[in-house]
């Protein structure tokens, strides 16, 4: 399926987060997510922390607002990926791993920054949140993947929305590497990963046998129908 312009715009149970040797998941964590297997459904940030792996060799923090382009940043993540074990799953687009939200249609009620966070959200504010539409279409958003790779698993979390969740939902992938965010907004070159899929409130939706692959797929965009929150997006995938 082709996505459009900028106008018109069956479970399993696994989860996780790896984070620097002996550092908890935090806000100031560089880290790569491996795909584990979470002992419950419900928490927050912190409920993820025991069940993740640790696979980096650092000690040291990094400043949540560390700059992508920023030297130790990108060797600490790189020290995580040469570290992974062949065909190892791991969540794509996470902000620890280097995943960047470009662009979406709508932020009003809260930032398209919050979707890749560490952790479950911890209220309707601490996910992302468009307003209501009053016309045809649909909110979207177009994040970047932290390394190239094929998506595999798929999890959108309603955690907290309740009452202004979206009907249903889609995800998109592309092979872009060198593309700037406005030719991501505006090209066709997009293929469906999750056809358009029922969501249900306060519910964390996961999605293996429903994906399609895309190998070397370096961004994402989810489409929400026809608007409403989303507390998280995890991309697990095997890194190109």
């Amino acid at each position: 399926m082709l996505a459009r312009n900028a106008t018109g715009m069956r479970s399993t149970s696994w989860s996780g987060a790896g984070v620097l040797a002996g550092s908890p998941v935090t806000r100031s964590t560089t880290a790569i997510a491996i795909c584990k297997k979470p002992r419950s459904s419900r928490g927050s940030r912190r409920m993820e922390a025991p069940y993740s792996r640790h696979i980096s060799d650092s000690h040291r923090r990094l400043p949540w607002r560390s700059s992508p382009t920023d030297s130790f940043a990108r060797a600490a993540r790189d020290a995580g990926w040469s570290k992974l074990k062949p065909g190892e799953l791991v969540d794509l687009v996470a902000v620890e791993n280097g995943g960047v939200p470009l662009a979406c249609s709508d932020m009003f009620f809260s930032s398209m920054n919050n979707l890749i966070m560490p952790g479950r959200s911890e209220n309707m504010g601490d996910g992302w949140e468009t307003k209501r539409r009053r016309g045809p279409g649909y909110d979207w958003i177009i994040l970047k993947l932290g390394r190239p790779g094929a998506i595999e698993k798929l999890e959108v979390d309603t955690n907290h929305f309740k009452g202004n969740y979206p009907d249903t939902c889609s995800i998109e992938g592309c092979i872009a590497p060198d593309a700037s965010t406005e030719e991501l907004i505006n090209q066709t070159g997009w293929r469906e990963i999750l056809p358009q899929t029922k969501l249900e409130a306060h519910k964390r939706h996961f999605f293996e046998a429903e994906v399609s692959p895309l190998e070397g797929c370096t961004h994402l965009r989810l489409n929400i129908f026809p608007d409403g929150g989303v507390g998280r997006l995890r991309a697990w995938g095997r890194p190109a």
